[in-house]
């Protein structure tokens, strides 16, 4: 069966084999790979190269059982989905915010993820982006995915502090409203996408503040990544990068003020103003599953 298996991919071609074996046997490892490596010569092989092959026949031997197979296919590499419970994911920044939450699965977590609607089109996009996202990386639970429309208290915070605070006051009632949904559905963590060379609010020394009065941790897995470690993320991830087109509240321009406790109590105070009870958002999303996409 091995002969039958592997002598039409070694024919005229360099190639070694590689044997794994789990349980007892009255052989080696290393006898297999002798006896077939003899076999493959005799049956077209070029020669053997064990460290540059050209092709390698691999046999895996599990107890009475083995598997042939001449290439390997690499996953994640991460651990089992849903051994590290569940957290809940802001999808804000398209592909960026796909990269951080694909990044905790490979972590083991359960992943449901938040779309905070600040523009209808965008949001209607980034669905879309999440839905085939979710189709390939995505298995063994039904992921939720939550809609809460946050139009109308963008204009004022705006309206209210637009240079100072105002970036922050959008993304901390984001994460507000996270927290709150997280949980009433029972989940340990918030995952944001800030990373290393984000140009807008994301400066480390400043995150602090953000976080100031959150009751669960934040994950945050591109934090030491640049550009262009985030892009072959996005890249291994295998959805197409699209030019999503962030509405101006996303880009909430540069913040390079170092702020303090002080700060924080201050974005509390116009949050409370302006937002109020963000428990209230919470209880006004949209719920998916994103399996079905049957609206709820």
């Amino acid at each position: 069966i091995s002969r039958d298996f592997f002598a039409p991919r070694i024919k005229d071609r360099v190639f070694a084999v590689r044997v794994h074996r789990v349980g007892k046997h009255s052989f080696t490892s290393k006898d297999i790979e002798k006896m077939l490596g003899k076999i493959l010569l005799e049956s077209g092989g070029r020669g053997v190269d064990l460290e540059n092959p050209e092709v390698i026949a691999f046999i895996e031997i599990r107890n009475n059982k083995m598997y042939l197979f001449d290439r390997i296919i690499y996953g994640p590499r991460g651990i089992p989905i849903g051994v590290e419970g569940k957290v809940l994911g802001i999808a804000l920044h398209g592909l960026n915010s796909l990269a951080a939450i694909w990044m905790i699965m490979k972590r083991g977590c359960e992943v449901d993820i938040l779309i905070p609607n600040i523009d209808d089109s965008y949001t209607s996009m980034l669905f879309s982006l999440t839905k085939k996202f979710s189709d390939i990386w995505i298995h063994g639970y039904r992921p939720k995915i939550y809609i809460v429309d946050l139009k109308s208290i963008l204009p004022k915070i705006n309206e209210i502090d637009s240079y100072r605070y105002a970036p922050l006051i959008i993304k901390k009632t984001i994460l507000k409203i996270a927290c709150s949904i997280a949980k009433e559905i029972n989940a340990k963590a918030i995952v944001s996408d800030e990373s290393f060379d984000s140009d807008y609010i994301y400066i480390i020394r400043n995150l602090d503040v953000l976080d100031y009065g959150l009751d669960l941790p934040i994950l945050r897995p591109l934090i030491a990544l640049n550009r262009d470690e985030v892009d072959r993320i996005v890249e291994k991830i295998g959805i197409e990068k699209t030019s999503l087109e962030e509405p101006s509240y996303i880009k909430f321009g540069s913040m390079q003020t170092k702020l303090d406790v002080i700060d924080a109590r201050k974005i509390e105070e116009k949050i409370n103003i302006v937002v109020g009870d963000v428990s209230n958002f919470a209880k006004m999303r949209r719920e998916y599953d994103l399996k079905t996409m049957d609206i709820k």
